[in-house]
């Protein structure tokens, strides 16, 4: 049991180390495949247990990113440079693009480079349909994967110029 849990530590932050190197949402899933397989092999443990340690932490990372996230647009709204109705929709459209990355995983990189280009070309015009701010449109395809989207933060909420009115919904 000692030697058990000791190995799936081991996993855990071999798969943590990882991980954090990976960028395309493809990339990690092929990558990970490949790196959970060679811990199998390597310390004769249940691919279950290992793929299950990877997608505790997968799912620990991103509530960890959405509470950032949420911070600070919660920040973004007291500041007035969002305003509440922007940043329920900004939450509510996180979902969709958590659908979309997902989608990509089984494309071939011609075929997620174009859908890529179609997908900024959309959120664009739904970030401009939605009276979003500039700042807070994301690089929509590479948040939460080294972009500057979710896991490398928004920038800074600035108040609104004195004199003028924070952005409306």
């Amino acid at each position: 049991m000692k030697k058990s849990l000791l190995v799936i530590g081991s996993v855990a932050t071999i798969g943590l180390a990882s991980m954090a190197g990976i960028g395309l949402a493809s990339a990690s899933s092929t990558s990970q495949g490949s790196l959970i397989d060679k811990l199998v092999a390597k310390f004769h443990i249940s691919k279950t247990e290992v793929q299950a340690v990877f997608d505790q932490q997968r799912a620990q990372n991103q509530a960890a990113r959405e509470a950032e996230e949420k911070t600070r647009l919660d920040a973004a709204v007291k500041a007035g440079t969002l305003t509440q109705t922007q940043e329920d929709k900004l939450i509510a459209h996180e979902a969709e693009e958590h659908t979309f990355r997902d989608s990509l995983r089984d494309k071939t990189d011609a075929e997620r480079k174009t859908a890529m280009e179609t997908h900024r070309a959309a959120e664009k015009a739904w970030a401009t349909a939605n009276g979003i701010p500039a700042q807070f449109e994301h690089d929509f395809g590479r948040r939460g994967h080294g972009g500057h989207g979710m896991k490398g933060g928004m920038p800074p909420v600035e108040a609104p110029a004195e004199g003028t009115t924070p952005a409306t919904s």
